[in-house]
């Protein structure tokens, strides 16, 4: 749910990469809490 969040604000240059970073977090949180 919440990397849907993430998705839906379109970004370029170092924001898409703040926002891929913190997608890949989002991650990495979900699969360790499930």
């Amino acid at each position: 749910a919440a990397m849907k969040i993430f998705e839906n604000f379109p970004m370029s240059g170092e924001s898409r990469n703040l926002s891929d970073t913190l997608k890949t977090s989002i991650a990495w949180y979900n699969a360790a809490n499930p």
